[in-house]
């Protein structure tokens, strides 16, 4: 708007003779100009020019008047209404005129010309409650409504004493603005980067599927030219990646530089606020800890930042706290669950003092996030060890991949014999082990409940087994059965079972003179030996025994929340019975490392012995597509290739870390392989 006509001036410093007898010239139009004692438009006059008081005319008054101007510009109507110039004079000599805020409304209701609509658009806007037509409240800016307030001031002392202090309240506001409107466009330009990054990563999933499909139909002694093509696939797809990343960075950048122009613009900070959190989460996820703490640190700084019923920043204060839920239903109801929080002391998880959580059934019970142990006590059933893990603002319920609520079975006293460990139904953690090279993908498999032997097969059980055979005149299950080392030729060694003249079995020296001693993990028996093994169990006991599934070894020895080991996930050769440890000169007693105990209580996982599983072996192993551990179906035979879990007397420390798996043919014969048993348990099983 360019002002071309003032229409009325004073000369500063001349005086009248009747400055105190004003002569009213009116008119009846109250916006025209009227020359006289009182001259100028009366809706736009200061009190002293109203009364006609021409001697206290001065630039104040011109401040009042371009205050006016403000008031309608911010209003839509003019300070003073009235029928006639004379109603307008009295109006303005009456009082101050209604708050330009009330004014507005006022506006609003008169002339239609602003929707009610409008102030659900402001709100949708976040521009914070902008009220409505009987709350008088509007967003105006704040520092235009106290210019205005003060440039109309009825006393001309109390108002800017200079135009040129008006104009710089003015100038400031529009200048916090411009910068505003340069910092929200620098803020866009980093939203307007997410659609390439989002193509980028698409092209490398696809490149990287087409990559991973022609790889896994070659043989892996294909020679490099057959390979060629998948790897220029491969190196494409990361560097669309490695473009994504910058891209990303760069993203960071322009938000950051918004706040250079608008330091406490809000629109900047919750997008950065939410980039950390990305960031803390991907790092959280993957265990790594100095990033999602320097991620948390930056989250921080930027929540500060923002109003505090911000959505942003109460959904990042919420994360941050990181809360979740716990939800139990037991068979039979009632019973006591204790909790106790596991903490890193000495490289090891260990389990805090424990509390009262409750009786069963619990619903949504608030705990903080972390790795829990839950011991559940009931009259006549076994204490039930139950571990499980409250992620960041997660709930752990026991959901089912159906969708339901199983309940947690407590078995009754004298299920269980002293060296079992039962393991209740339920998800796990499983693979995720940057480590490893050979584990299964990452996820949450369900389990059903079942029992698995505290610890491997021993000697003195398998001395058991032949005993029987050889009692029983079983002559070739017999001879089938004795562990001996063979060679991939099929030469077979001699036998640390020898038989004595009545027919039963001890223990001889080895090839090299080592008397293994009863309480060993028995070695050097197939894939069908053990299972052999574990039939014949099976038929004494009158329980279901066979060989474990992989995810349910995984699961016995890692707990739910995916530790590394047995113990946490610190390493100390100490800990268990393997060859990076200079104490470990062979094979020793199952009670030799206690350390080497999972949650559940199963021991010896990450050393002693490889454990034989029931599952065939894949190298690309995927999990259940239904997310739900199926038993392998019988009829296996020593040709195929089957998987072992754990690590071995003489086994690098890799083999030790309880997501490896690897395979090999079922007739395999190694000094460090041996098994143990496992049975399904549940209430449908047991209780009939």
């Amino acid at each position: 708007v360019l002002v071309v006509d003032w229409g009325i001036a004073k000369l500063l410093g001349q005086s009248t003779d009747d400055e105190e007898e004003p002569v009213r010239v009116l008119s009846a139009d109250p916006a025209r100009t009227k020359m006289g004692a009182i001259a100028g438009t009366p809706a736009y006059m200061a009190p002293e020019q109203a009364r006609g008081q021409v001697n206290r005319i001065d630039a104040r008054t011109d401040v009042y008047a371009l205050g006016a101007i403000l008031y309608e510009m911010l209003s839509g109507r003019c300070p003073y209404a009235g029928a006639s110039q004379s109603e307008v004079l009295s109006r303005v000599l009456g009082g101050a005129p209604p708050s330009v805020r009330q004014s507005v409304v006022t506006t609003a209701r008169i002339t239609e010309t602003i929707e009610f609509d409008l102030f659900e658009e402001l709100e949708d806007e976040a521009l914070g409650p902008v009220g409505s037509l009987e709350d008088g409240l509007l967003p105006l800016p704040d520092e235009l409504v106290t210019a205005c307030e003060r440039a109309m001031e009825r006393l001309p002392d109390r108002r800017f004493q200079t135009v040129d202090a008006l104009r710089g309240a003015v100038r400031g506001w529009i200048d916090g603005v411009q910068k505003r409107a340069r910092a929200l466009a620098v803020v866009q330009s980093a939203i307007d980067t997410d659609a390439t990054r989002d193509a980028l990563h698409a092209q490398a999933d696809a490149l990287a599927k087409e990559a991973a499909q022609h790889l896994s139909g070659a043989p892996t002694w294909a020679p490099e030219d057959e390979l060629a093509s998948s790897w220029a696939l491969e190196d494409r797809a990361a560097g669309l990646r490695e473009e994504a990343t910058l891209i990303l960075a760069r993203r960071e950048q322009l938000l950051q530089a918004a706040l250079t122009h608008e330091p406490d613009l809000p629109e900047a900070h919750e997008h950065l606020l939410q980039h950390y959190l990305a960031k803390h989460r991907a790092a959280e996820k993957s265990g790594q800890l100095e990033p999602a703490a320097r991620a948390a640190i930056r989250m921080e700084n930027h929540i500060t930042a923002l109003a505090p019923d911000h959505p942003a920043r109460v959904e990042a204060e919420a994360y941050l706290q990181g809360d979740g839920a716990l939800s139990l239903v037991t068979s039979p109801p009632g019973a006591s669950v204790y909790l106790a929080r596991f903490d890193t002391q000495d490289r090891r998880l260990v389990a805090g003092p424990e509390r009262l959580l409750g009786t069963t059934p619990l619903t949504s019970v608030s705990i903080p996030q972390g790795r829990y142990v839950l011991r559940i006590v009931a009259e006549g059933r076994h204490e039930v060890i139950y571990p499980v893990e409250i992620d960041r603002q997660g709930h752990w319920d026991g959901v089912d991949p159906e969708g339901h609520v199983p309940s947690v079975w407590l078995p009754p006293l004298g299920h269980l014999e002293a060296d079992e460990c039962y393991v209740p139904a339920g998800p796990f953690r499983c693979g995720g082990d940057p480590a490893v090279p050979l584990k299964l993908p990452e996820g949450r498999p369900w389990v059903d409940g079942f029992s698995m032997r505290r610890a491997p097969v021993t000697n003195r059980e398998v001395i058991a087994w032949l005993d029987d055979l050889a009692a029983t005149g079983q002559v070739e299950a017999l001879e089938f059965a004795i562990p001996r080392p063979r060679s991939a030729q099929g030469d077979v060694g001699n036998s640390c079972f020898a038989q004595r003249d009545d027919g039963t079995f001890h223990l001889v020296p080895d090839d090299y003179g080592v008397l293994p001693a009863l309480d060993h993990p028995v070695v050097m028996v197939s894939w069908g030996q053990a299972g052999a093994y574990a039939r014949w169990l099976s038929q004494r006991t009158g329980q279901p025994w066979r060989l474990p599934e992989e995810l349910e070894w995984e699961k016995a020895a890692r707990g739910v929340d995916g530790r590394i080991y047995p113990w946490g996930d610190g390493f100390s050769a100490s800990w268990c019975c393997m060859d990076s440890s200079k104490e470990v000169k062979g094979i020793e007693a199952i009670d030799s490392r206690p350390i080497d105990r999972s949650v559940y209580g199963v021991m010896n996982t990450a050393g002693h012995v490889f454990d034989w599983t029931a599952t065939p072996y894949d190298p690309q192993q995927s999990l259940p597509v239904d997310g739900r551990c199926r038993l392998t179906s019988p009829g296996g035979d020593d040709t195929q290739h089957y998987v072992f879990r754990g690590g071995s007397w003489h086994s690098i420390v890799m083999f030790s870390h309880g997501a490896m798996r690897a395979g090999f043919p079922g007739n395999s014969h190694w000094p460090m392989m041996g098994f143990r048993v496992a049975r399904s348990m549940g209430e449908a099983l047991d209780d009939g």
